[in-house]
């Protein structure tokens, strides 16, 4: 195999690696008729994010779910074998550490919160001033259902299980038809100034 295509294979292999595996088929919660759906992966915040408002179902987009409740949070605790798995909280700029300025990917209002308390770990915490991405955590580590702020590139063996899943219908994402042909775009400008 010459260089350029052992090059490209390998890149087309690396896009196939962080493509992410549903664990089953979404679950709606009836209380406000989203789906929602557990995904493992071994991505970092930033990329399961992508990756989520690239996933559809049943035409509805997809997005890092957002917890505004305490039934909505037993709804995702009652209903997945949690580990680690990221959410769609994070903190916009570091002006208030730890605990403020926290936000939802959707921009809905910040107001319900379930971070582990003092007596568990106390979190928010922002461990090494790196931490600002939320995970819905449990049975590993911490109680089911409570919340950990960590950081991107945290160690991934032990925390990073995968991600959480939203499907609304209102939810406004790029469409990812023309994310797809973005990434395919610029992966054809990277191959071709290469030559």
């Amino acid at each position: 195999m010459g260089g350029k295509m052992k090059k490209i294979y390998l890149l087309v292999l690396f896009f196939f690696a962080m493509v992410s595996t549903a664990l089953a088929v979404p679950l709606c919660w009836n209380d406000n008729g989203h789906y929602y759906e557990q995904v493992q992966s071994n991505a970092f915040w930033n990329t399961a994010k992508v990756a989520a408002e690239l996933m559809t179902y049943s035409g509805m987009n997809g997005h890092l779910v957002t917890i505004t409740s305490q039934s909505e949070n037993d709804f995702l605790n009652n209903n997945w074998n949690v580990g680690m798995y990221w959410i769609g909280a994070y903190q916009y700029d570091k002006l208030a550490e730890p605990a403020g300025h926290w936000r939802w990917v959707t921009d809905e209002p910040w107001g319900y919160t379930n971070w582990s308390p003092q007596n568990v770990i106390d979190q928010p915490d922002n461990s090494g001033n790196v931490e600002d991405w939320a995970q819905f955590q449990g049975p590993v580590g911490l109680p089911s259902g409570l919340w950990n702020d960590w950081g991107e590139n945290g160690d991934w063996a032990q925390v990073s299980h995968g991600y959480f899943v939203e499907y609304e219908s209102n939810a406004v994402v790029p469409e990812p038809t023309t994310l797809s042909l973005l990434g395919l775009g610029l992966l054809g400008l990277i191959v071709r100034r290469r030559r």
